[in-house]
């Protein structure tokens, strides 16, 4: 299964930041691209249908805050 999360951010600056720091591997496994134009970030990863916890996503939360950013609802 894919997870899909979007944080926004303050900053377009920001979000680049967030972004980078994901595709240097911050977050395994998580790929991370521009949404909703350039203040915006959208990350997908795989989850296991075995995992009862989703740690990436508490990761990516703590990422975000690093970076003033928050989650917001994709749509």
């Amino acid at each position: 299964m894919k997870i899909q999360l979007a944080y926004a951010f303050d900053e377009n600056w920001q979000a680049a930041r967030f972004i980078a720091e994901i595709g240097s591997g911050a977050i395994f496994d998580a790929k991370a691209k521009l949404y909703k134009g350039n203040r915006a970030a959208l990350v997908t990863y795989p989850m296991d249908d075995c995992m009862s916890f989703d740690f990436r996503a508490a990761e990516l939360d703590e990422l975000a805050a690093k970076h003033e950013g928050r989650e917001i609802s994709i749509g």
